[in-house]
């Protein structure tokens, strides 16, 4: 199943899930001999978020290349959005029009990169 992944990689996940392990114990631990402090609750859930950050790259990785093509896409569209959502504009045809146009290109590029293509990148 992870024959397609180099060593290095799987090492390096390993690497980031065991300080995921270590940051989870400690603040937990921490938590125990301090339950007064509010700083613990709040740092758990950025090591929860992280921890979910790390399983869905993981499991895109498992998928191979095309997962992780996919994933790469899916958070440029999204990042996108946000970027078109902060954005304060008084004409809607102006937000659409760059929405359009900029999926266009994503597309394209995330084609580029399905066929082995790099073309553009270089």
């Amino acid at each position: 199943m992870l024959e397609h992944v180099p060593t290095i990689i799987l090492t390096s996940f390993a690497g980031g899930f065991g300080f995921l392990i270590l940051a989870t114990l400690l603040t937990l631990g921490l938590r125990y001999r301090r339950p007064d402090n509010a700083t613990f609750p709040k740092v758990l859930k950025i090591i929860g978020g992280w921890w979910i950050i790390g399983a869905v790259f993981f499991f895109s990785l498992l998928l191979g290349q095309k997962g992780l093509v996919l994933l790469f896409l899916f958070l440029s569209l999204l990042g996108l959005k946000e970027l078109l959502g902060a954005q304060k504009s008084a004409s809607i045809d102006m937000p659409v029009k760059v929405v359009v146009a900029l999926i266009a290109v994503a597309h394209y590029t995330f084609i580029l990169l399905q066929i082995k293509n790099f073309f553009l990148f270089i």
